[in-house]
């Protein structure tokens, strides 16, 4: 798991710097100056620790905020593909695009719509024909000429 990596990455930093100001403590005991020198090591030893620390609780809350958009676009990617479902036509030809912009779009949702490409339900001849006597208020013989007209499903 990569944050329980991180975690045992910035132990480990820890660990050296406490070492490291350890022996700079012992270093200026030797040295006869040992209260002011370990004041100086001890508030260097806090300030460190004290960034390791910002610096993991960022890293934990980069984490968190990435699993949160990923099921959120998992989320709306289903959401999105439902609705195309439902209303068909030309939401069905506007997933299809969408789930070409792989460059573009989050991963979840070029996936989910990929769906698209192998589950678009033609419309009936009869339902075609209705749907432009109803938008048009005249039926297709009168909109288009007969050798336009191909009764099978199109792209």
């Amino acid at each position: 798991d990569g944050a329980f990596s991180e975690e045992e990455d910035t132990h480990t930093m820890l660990q050296r710097e406490a070492g490291r100001a350890e022996r700079a403590r012992r270093a200026a005991v030797a040295l006869g100056d040992g209260v002011a020198r370990a004041e100086v090591e001890a508030a260097s030893t806090r300030e460190a620790a004290a960034r390791f620390g910002e610096a993991l609780a960022k890293r934990r809350a980069s984490a968190q905020v990435a699993e949160h958009w990923a099921e959120l676009h998992e989320r709306c990617a289903q959401r999105l593909l439902r609705m195309c479902l439902a209303n068909g036509g030309i939401y069905v030809k506007l997933g299809q695009h969408i789930a070409q912009l792989d460059y573009l779009v989050p991963e979840p949702f070029t996936r989910t719509l990929a769906q698209l490409f192998q589950t678009n339900h033609a419309s009936s001849w009869d339902d075609v024909q209705r749907v432009i006597r109803e938008d048009l208020g005249m039926p297709h013989s009168c909109v288009f000429q007969a050798h336009e007209c191909n009764h099978g499903p199109l792209a």
